[in-house]
């Protein structure tokens, strides 16, 4: 069984920064629909790691 840990680390990173900027252009929008579509941006991006990180442990 291969971990990828690096790899996964630095997926999540780049996740984790891109949501940084939407919530960041949210919040600089003020605008409420934004605001929903950052809380769906983030589950969105929690499923998809998760799923990366659970095919690379396999």
């Amino acid at each position: 069984m291969r971990r990828l840990s690096v790899s996964t680390d630095s997926y999540y990173s780049a996740l984790t920064s891109q949501r940084q900027r939407k919530y960041r252009n949210a919040k600089a929008q003020k605008s409420l629909s934004e605001d929903r579509l950052e809380c769906w941006c983030q589950q969105k991006c929690i499923k998809e790691f998760l799923a990366l990180h659970l095919q690379i442990q396999v």
